[in-house]
């Protein structure tokens, strides 16, 4: 928790995304378009020999990434679904 109780954003990315859910609520299609580039920067970003890693802090530049040493379960079971 940062300061005044206001939560401080992680640089963290652990391959979660909800912008399925909101396409599909609302109909609006800038949610399909917004998760199709968040697909593709996931895949260019976070691709391993096994699969694709959780990232250590998405505030650095590709070539200065650190992986995680998991895959998270949910990252087909809820964001390549």
């Amino acid at each position: 928790m940062g300061t005044n109780g206001v939560a401080t954003p992680s640089a963290e990315e652990l391959l979660r995304t909800s912008t399925d859910r909101r396409y599909r609520l609302t109909g609006d299609r800038k949610w399909q378009e917004k998760g199709w580039k968040m697909y593709v920067s996931w895949v260019t970003a976070a691709k391993v020999a096994a699969g694709v890693s959780s990232i250590n802090d998405v505030t650095r530049d590709l070539d200065q990434i650190r992986f995680g040493d998991n895959m998270e379960s949910f990252a087909f079971a809820e964001t390549f679904k």
